[in-house]
């Protein structure tokens, strides 16, 4: 069964707007360039793993990721996007987070919300050792989830995550 991805192609007049809205000085420098290069747009579901273990992950239509070394992306965007450990990308929706994760914790090393963010490192640096989710990873509710009754009371809001034995756990339930 072929996989479906969500991505799309396109060109820098598709995407010029929503740059300009956040970073008016590269939508300026990149008009100059003119650039004819395709752009791709990916769309993450809240929780994906953008990033992690130093190979960049494309997003499919059934809410999961697949690296992109796997067998089942295409050529072309192997191609397109294969030139780095993390090729650059630019926040336009919601946000991400980089983090490491250490055997017992989330270490919170950015929030980014809009921009061109992503990959700019990577590209000057050997492969990192840390990850990029789709939202924030260290995220945790108020209220004591760990506790049977507590956790009871998310079923009817569709929740079936395990019961999180810590706070950096709670993430799951989230996704």
């Amino acid at each position: 069964m072929e996989k479906k991805f969500n991505i799309k192609e396109l060109q820098w007049k598709d995407v010029r707007a929503d740059v300009l809205c956040f970073e008016p000085e590269l939508a300026k420098i990149i008009d100059e360039l003119d650039p004819k290069f395709p752009i791709f747009k990916l769309s993450y579901h809240y929780g994906a793993k953008i990033f992690e273990n130093g190979i960049f992950n494309i997003p499919t239509s059934d809410k999961q990721v697949l690296p992109i070394t796997d067998q089942n992306i295409p050529t072309k965007i192997k191609e397109q996007l294969g030139y780095n450990s993390l090729p650059l990308g630019f926040v336009l929706e919601h946000g991400v987070e980089v983090y490491a994760d250490l055997e017992d914790r989330i270490f919170s090393l950015s929030y980014f919300q809009h921009g061109l963010n992503l990959g700019i490192y990577e590209f000057f640096s050997p492969p990192t050792p840390f990850a990029i989710s789709a939202g924030a990873r260290s995220i945790f509710m108020l209220p004591k989830l760990t506790e049977v009754a507590r956790h009871k009371d998310l079923k009817p809001l569709g929740v079936r995550s395990q019961i999180p034995i810590g706070y950096f756990d709670q993430w799951k339930i989230f996704t």
